[in-house]
């Protein structure tokens, strides 16, 4: 149900977040205006508020990241075997993936490769959780008068110094839990890393540069990913097919002359956010689909919708 999961898809989320922020300015603002000059009451109720919103905020994600497996690698389930044609396997990323699975592999070894990955998550959301609880540590004991302003200033000092320090350690973390998800989600579809961006420090800090290339081979056909911070593309390569597609809001049209294999695919898929600022183009020698990236691996989807072009080509029939 929409509006029902985790972190930012949740509505309920998404109110307590944005209330939450409104509530912390609204009551420092109001204090402020209605007690009197050098009252600490403002600097309590800021600080104070500020420390259950955090406080409560990174509980929620210890919840969800700890208990419930939030961002999580989860080793497939190679025992099943989905019907590719079946609309329903788009409900979610999980149903998708197992459904293009194309290689077994070992589960057990499979299973070891998700736990590896999942530690590094572990590992570094505890560090984000103490550098985000951190100010609140300093800055109520000071409120209350418990902690004078020079061990504040050098608790900064260090303070920003953990911040650089949480760059290279995520940077660190996120290559091992990338090796982790090779084993885990990559190989299953015939695909490995190829590159991966590299990090360098620089004026304000570490700075990542370059894109995460997956190359592989599926159904005898050459596939390469390319994922960037603001783009993804899905290219197969495939001769015979030329068509264009876009996304209106969603909605895939194919430009006018596209092959009927084409139109029969596209007649099934209705009006959906996964579609958002998808393009296809096929040249004769390649079908490529291109996306705004949004931190998400939807060139899935895109895999998905090109391999279902290119068996309509090959085999026709009604899918």
């Amino acid at each position: 149900m929409k509006g029902t999961g985790a972190g930012w898809d949740s509505i309920l989320y998404r109110v307590f977040v944005l209330g939450g922020i409104l509530f912390i300015v609204g009551s420092t603002v109001y204090t402020a205006l209605t007690q009197p000059d050098g009252s600490q009451i403002p600097l309590y109720v800021g600080i104070g508020s500020v420390a259950v919103f955090m406080v409560l905020l990174v509980g929620y994600w210890i919840v969800q990241i700890l208990f419930k497996g939030y961002g999580a690698i989860k080793a497939p389930d190679l025992t099943q075997k989905p019907d590719l044609n079946d609309l329903s396997i788009l409900s979610s990323w999980n149903k998708l993936f197992e459904a293009l699975v194309i290689e077994g592999g070992d589960p057990e070894e499979l299973k070891q490769s998700a736990r590896r990955g999942n530690s590094s998550l572990v590992i570094w959301f505890l560090w984000a959780a103490v550098i985000a609880l951190c100010p609140i540590a300093l800055m109520v004991p000071y409120a209350l008068g418990l902690l004078d302003w020079s061990y504040i200033r050098y608790g900064v000092m260090l303070y920003l110094g953990t911040i650089v320090l949480m760059m290279f350690v995520t940077y660190a973390l996120g290559s091992k839990a990338a090796q982790a998800g090779e084993e885990v989600l990559l190989a299953p579809l015939g695909l490995e890393l190829s590159a991966t961006p590299s990090v360098t420090a620089g004026g304000s800090g570490a700075v990542v540069r370059g894109e995460t290339v997956m190359n592989g081979t599926r159904f005898g056909r050459p596939l390469r990913i390319t994922i960037q911070p603001a783009r993804v593309s899905t290219e197969v390569g495939y001769a015979g097919l030329s068509f264009s597609i876009t996304s209106r809001a969603g909605d895939l049209e194919a430009e006018r002359g596209a092959p009927a294999s084409v139109h029969n695919v596209l007649r099934r898929l209705r009006k959906a956010k996964r579609w958002e600022s998808l393009k296809i183009h096929a040249d004769g020698r390649q079908i490529s689909a291109v996306r705004d990236s949004k931190g998400q691996n939807m060139w899935l989807y895109d895999l998905w919708l090109i391999e279902r072009i290119i068996e309509q080509a090959e085999h026709g029939g009604k899918l």
